[in-house]
Parts: C-alpha cells; sequence; structure tokens
C-alpha cells in the first residue's frame, strides 16, 4: 500500500471521527502514545484510511490544530457579533475561556503535546504558529473595532491588561519557539 504524500481532502463523519478519536487519543495516551491503531479503532475506521488520508500521525496532529482553530473562533462569531462594547467583548472571552477549563481539560493536554512535537516537527510547528497569531490578530482586530469609537472603560482596560498579562505568561516560553 503506498502512503499519501499530501494529506487528501476527508470531509464527513469519517474524517470528523478520526479527528476527534485523534483529539482523544492524545489527551489519554500523549502525541507519542497515539497510535493509527488505537485512533482507527476510536473511530472505527481502518488504519488504512488513515494512512491513505493522512500519510504520517504528524499531518494527522496537524489537521486536528487546524479543525481545532475553526471550531473555537466559530463559537466566538456569534456571541462577538453582538457584543456591543469592549466590556462585552472582554465577558464573551473570558466566558469562553471558562468553558473551555471547565469542559474540555483535554484541550490544554493536547495543546501541551502539539507544543512538544512541534519542536520536532517543522509542519506542527508552523501549524501550532498559525493558530497562535490567527488568534493574537482576530483578538486586535475586534479589540481594534470596539475601543475605536470611544475609549474603553477603566474595567474594559484592566481586564485587558490582565487577559493579555495572562497570555503572555501561558504562552510566552513556547511561542517563540514556534516560529
Amino acid at each position: 500500500m503506498e502512503v499519501a504524500t499530501k494529506p487528501r481532502e476527508l470531509s464527513g463523519e469519517k474524517a470528523q471521527r478520526i479527528v476527534d478519536a485523534m483529539r482523544v487519543s492524545v489527551a489519554k495516551r500523549g502525541a507519542a502514545g497515539s497510535t493509527f491503531e488505537h485512533v482507527a479503532r476510536e473511530a472505527g475506521v481502518s488504519r488504512g484510511l488513515l494512512h491513505y488520508y493522512f500519510g504520517t500521525k504528524e499531518r494527522l496532529l496537524v489537521e486536528v490544530v487546524r479543525r481545532d482553530a475553526e471550531i473555537r473562533v466559530a463559537r466566538l462569531d456569534e456571541p462577538l457579533g453582538k457584543a456591543e462594547t469592549v466590556d462585552d467583548v472582554i465577558d464573551v472571552l473570558v466566558a469562553n475561556l471558562t468553558d473551555l477549563i471547565e469542559n474540555e481539560p483535554g484541550f490544554f493536554l493536547l495543546l501541551y503535546e502539539l507544543f512538544s512535537a512541534g519542536r520536532r516537527n517543522p509542519e506542527i510547528q508552523h501549524e501550532v504558529g498559525q493558530l497562535f497569531e490567527r488568534t493574537r490578530s482576530r483578538s486586535s482586530r475586534v479589540f481594534a473595532w470596539y475601543s475605536a469609537p470611544a475609549r474603553p472603560s477603566a474595567r474594559s482596560t484592566n481586564s485587558c491588561a490582565t487577559i493579555a498579562s495572562t497570555v503572555a505568561r501561558a504562552s510566552g516560553p513556547f511561542v517563540p519557539a514556534l516560529r
């Protein structure tokens, strides 16, 4: 069987099951312990299908990052669209982060594993770096748009500084390594 040299277009329910199974497996076993065998079994597909569409575990990890980023941005779009002030934007972001911490603790394990894998794999490093860049860029545009007509409130200024400080501390040692 020939291994795919480029990821193939994979859509639909099987693709989602594969990506979800990889996300769960990495959170449970780590990137190194997540084999195509584990992922295929958990997704209910053949190992050959994973090889055909992704070729390597690293390419599947990159797809997990891409899809996860799309989901997270989409989750923010509607509530941010309803926000009328910078304070509302901060409330949306804090609520989203709180929900992530309370309901998806495996996300942070996945992120850690991706940082580690990115140190060894330029494709993963690039994709994780792009994820952070898109997030920073989008946040900057949102805050600039909402704060342009009027000055942000004292709460907004303090909250923005707190959020920026927290994000910088949390990702500080990793982000430079991902560029």
